[in-house]
């Protein structure tokens, strides 16, 4: 199960590396334009400027103006979201609980 480790919530900056989650949902720039990645990882992320590699899924340097996490149907979901570029990362958690 993928989990967000090393976060910090201050400045929001990924400082774990090689992070795996289940399912994330990206929606790119292009309106109605949605990805959806079985594997995903995010390595080092600020989620701004992003530039993705989309045949490893890996989600590097990045920047975001926003974050929210909400619970939805029995799961965590962390909605990361930048105004300037528009991009949106979802990802999507079990509730351990």
């Amino acid at each position: 199960m993928g989990k967000l480790i090393g976060v910090n919530l201050s400045n929001q900056q990924f400082e774990a590396e090689d992070v795996e989650f289940i399912n994330c949902n990206l929606t790119q720039s292009t309106p109605f334009r949605k990805q959806t990645f079985k594997r995903c990882k995010l390595k080092g992320c600020n989620l701004v400027n992003c530039d993705i590699d989309k045949n490893d899924n890996i989600i590097e340097d990045c920047n975001t103006t926003q974050r929210e996490i909400k619970k939805e149907n029995g799961k965590i979901i962390t909605a990361f979201y930048d105004q300037k570029t528009r991009v949106v990362i979802n990802i999507i958690e079990e509730d351990e609980e």
